[in-house]
């Protein structure tokens, strides 16, 4: 070695430095990852799915030679369910044409799609997903980012276990009271404790006390045949059993668990008419957004899940969604749109939704599937309240209006239906709302 300035030179005076060797001997094993030797780097590193929570996979589409009568076809849809997107990519491959067996250029079945934002890319997932683009081809739409998910499906498929029958007995049973005393429900201590009461005469009864059994508050069914408690995982459902009270099982009692429904952080829920079905809702949580989930009470099964727009605040209005009094139908506001649902598929009715420039609120008729929704005082257009027939879609009457700022649905519980608006002139903001009907003689 000799010294050059305090430098070592490698190779002798008057020879090249040989290039380094940074192979790995043979037989050599890796045994710690980089996420070990390297933590702090490697936890900054980019992740897989990172810019592409805007894409949306559409896959179910024609595999077809024609792909530019194809994309026409498609762009037509895409502005009207789910808005224009900024790219779009159709993986093609070469297949021989049917008649003539010439090899041709062929879309594979499938899409991707960018949009602006994620959130963009989320109402379109839901807008397109089942959606019949004819009666052999219906639109499957996920997020690109769910890959995850899909990469963990077991290849082989397991028979789930099949839940042991157990009979409540008569679930209505509350409503065969001699005396029809209602029951009641309070709960106080911070929500930590939780009693139930028979509303005798001259003094109310104790049925059930219980500690910690809801997170806030509890709810009755539309019958009275469910109440729902609220937890940190989701939504239970408890039925009214005195057959066993003398249980000491935290599930059975007084009162029993008959159902359970998984969503995190839940704050909301409402049941539909005809206790068929319930909504759960939470408020967006940081990064993540807020969510409402409908399932099937006699299933249990999850039948469609909405993402919500919070705004500024990071709470949704509750209901987000309203039903039909026959529960056929549920209906959702968002900007400028009333999207109208059919049970029990949960899809989109007719594949499209109401518009309605400026729309601030809407209410179905307590009687008929009509929909009242009121837009407010817009430059010199004076407010207006449209009432349309559920599913035809149809204008029943159509009102203006000076100087109001909400409106109430009333009709006839006989004969036909006679819709009147009311307005309220004194309130700052509101919405077309459907009171109880009364009966003409």
């Amino acid at each position: 070695m000799v010294e050059e300035g305090g430098w070592q030179r490698a190779g002798g005076e008057n020879t090249e430095i040989p290039e380094p060797d940074f192979d790995d001997p043979e037989g050599f094993v890796d045994d710690i990852s980089n996420d070990e030797l390297l933590p702090d780097m490697m936890a900054k590193a980019p992740r897989e799915a990172d810019g592409i929570e805007n894409v949306v996979i559409i896959d179910g589409i024609p595999k077809t030679e024609k792909v530019a009568k194809l994309k026409e076809k498609l762009d037509g849809i895409w502005a009207k369910m789910a808005g224009v997107p900024i790219y779009q990519e159709f993986p093609t491959e070469m297949a021989p044409q049917k008649k003539s067996g010439e090899m041709m250029e062929h879309t594979k079945g499938y899409c991707f799609l960018e949009f602006e934002d994620e959130e963009t890319a989320l109402r379109a997932m839901e807008n397109l997903h089942k959606y019949a683009f004819d009666k052999k081809h219906v639109f499957c739409a996920n997020l690109f980012t769910d890959f995850e998910k899909f990469e963990a499906t077991p290849e082989t498929w397991v028979e789930p276990t099949r839940k042991q029958h157990e009979d409540m007995g008569n679930l209505m049973q509350h409503m065969e009271e001699p005396d029809a005393f209602d029951q009641f429900i309070v709960t106080f201590a911070d929500g930590k404790q939780t009693e139930s009461y028979l509303n005798r005469r001259p003094e109310i009864e104790l049925l059930h006390s219980r500690k910690s059994w809801t997170n806030r508050g509890v709810d009755f069914s539309p019958t009275g045949k469910f109440v729902a408690t609220y937890h940190d995982q989701g939504i239970a459902l408890w039925v009214y059993t005195p057959q066993f009270a003398a249980s000491q099982s935290k599930a059975r009692g007084i009162w029993s668990r008959s159902h359970r429904f998984k969503h995190d952080q839940v704050d909301n829920m409402q049941f539909s008419p005809d206790e068929r079905y319930i909504v759960t809702g939470n408020g967006a949580r940081g990064d993540a957004h807020s969510t409402v989930i409908i399932y099937d009470v006699w299933s249990s099964q999850e039948k469609r899940k909405f993402t919500v727009q919070t705004g500024e605040t990071g709470h949704m209005e509750w209901p987000h969604l309203k039903w039909s009094a026959d529960s056929r139908y549920f209906a959702r506001q968002t900007e400028d749109t009333i999207s109208v649902y059919e049970l029990p598929a949960c899809g989109l009715l007719d594949k499209r939704s109401v518009k309605c420039p400026g729309v601030r609120g809407f209410s179905w008729s307590p009687k008929d599937n009509y929909i009242a929704y009121w837009v407010p005082e817009q430059g010199e257009a004076p407010a207006r309240v449209t009432i349309i027939s559920v599913p035809r879609r149809h204008e029943i009457r159509v009102k203006n209006f000076t100087m109001s700022t909400t409106s109430k649905w009333r009709g006839r519980t006989r004969a036909r239906t006679s819709p009147c608006a009311w307005i309220d002139p004194s309130r700052a903001r509101g919405a077309a709302t459907c009171p109880h009907s009364r009966s003409s003689t």
